[in-house]
């Protein structure tokens, strides 16, 4: 055996090793990165708000004035809620005076019907046809057991805006019927 065999042998063993090495750190890095989304997931379902923002320093906020605001339901002459429209949200501000129990039939299906359209995009985040900053978030907010504030984040999704709001001004109306 010459030692240009031993030098080449030597050469495609060092090539192999490189190759394995290699295949091993993608593997650790995949790892890494799912590793990395995981936990990006758990700090966003507790936050509302992606993980990469969190870590970033908060800059001073600006003052967001809403598009318009209108009345969204009125009942007998008063109007029991408006909603605001933001260029990326929309709020519903609810009356006290509607006094609908947070643990309504009624608001638990808005809450499924938001629930559905959060899983939604994180089915789409998931596939990445949908970056985490454009995920749809929502909160209900509460005082003493009755609803007064619903918000959510839909990024100007106008198809969205119009069926949530179509089916929290149906929650109203028929609570009203119901109740008031």
């Amino acid at each position: 055996m010459s030692s240009d065999e031993v030098n080449i042998e030597k050469i495609v063993e060092l090539r192999e090793k490189i190759e394995e090495r290699i295949k091993n750190l993608k593997e650790e890095l995949d790892e890494l990165e799912l590793t990395l989304k995981i936990i990006d997931k758990l700090i966003e379902n507790i936050s509302y708000k992606p993980a990469i923002e969190i870590k970033e320093k908060p800059e001073e906020r600006t003052v967001e004035r809403p598009i318009r605001r209108e009345p969204l339901f009125n009942w007998r002459g008063k109007t029991l809620a408006w909603v605001e429209i933001y260029l990326d949200r929309v709020v519903v501000d609810i009356s006290l005076e509607a006094n609908i129990p947070i643990d309504h039939k009624l608001v638990a299906y808005i809450k499924r019907e938001l629930d559905k359209l959060f899983e939604e995009d994180l089915e789409r985040e998931a596939k990445g046809e949908l970056e985490p900053s454009k995920r749809f978030i929502y909160t209900m907010d509460e005082k003493n057991g009755v609803l007064s504030q619903i918000e959510f984040m839909d990024h100007g999704n106008e198809t969205r805006r119009r069926d949530l709001l179509g089916k929290i001004r149906w929650m109203l109306r028929t609570y009203a019927r119901e109740n008031l």
